[in-house]
């Protein structure tokens, strides 16, 4: 074992690079950064673990393939983001089934209101899981991930008033939910 973690040692631009060249340091460090983060992001718009699982396993065994179509602007996290986003949609479509979502961090959202217990974060996240899949989507991209809404359009290749309309629906759904639990 390394005395300290391989990312104390190289930026995300050297990683990159070696990466690029199919050098497992470049892969681990990109993934020591970001792999938890990414993780996250993918288990709230899945709400499966091991779908979450595989969805990451897959982004990282692809990076070096994916990292040809990066341009270095500073902006690696959001890029990796904003790919973990497409393949999990593109998971999700596949699948064409409904999922659960975590909400942990949605617990206390200004957008219902401050939800104190075990009982009423469930009503939250039944909520939420009962939205349209398109609704959802856009709903957790915005409020648990706070994407504006021409990013959410670009991810989804919709209009960014389409974005807004579908998650002031699904606010409007989760809120009305909620409030006749």
């Amino acid at each position: 074992m390394l005395p300290f973690p391989l990312s104390d040692r190289m930026t995300d631009t050297d990683a990159v690079a070696q990466a690029l060249r199919g050098e497992p340091d470049g892969i681990a460090v990109l993934y020591e950064a970001h792999a938890e983060g990414l993780y996250r992001l993918i288990y709230r718009l899945t709400g499966s673990p091991q779908d979450s699982e595989d969805i990451l396993h897959d982004l990282f065994v692809a990076l070096p393939e994916l990292l040809r179509r990066y341009e270095d602007r500073g902006q690696l996290r959001a890029w990796l983001r904003q790919v973990a986003v497409r393949m999990t949609l593109m998971r999700i479509r596949s699948e064409r089934q409904r999922r659960e979502v975590s909400l942990d961090a949605f617990i206390d959202s200004p957008a219902i209101g401050t939800v104190t217990g075990f009982d009423d974060a469930f009503l939250v996240e039944r909520a939420i899981r009962r939205l349209p899949e398109t609704q959802r989507t856009v709903f957790i991209l915005r409020q648990l991930e706070g994407y504006s809404y021409d990013e959410i359009a670009h991810f989804l290749e919709i209009a960014p008033g389409t974005a807004r309309v579908r998650y002031l629906r699904a606010l409007r759904r989760v809120r009305q939910q909620f409030e006749g639990a």
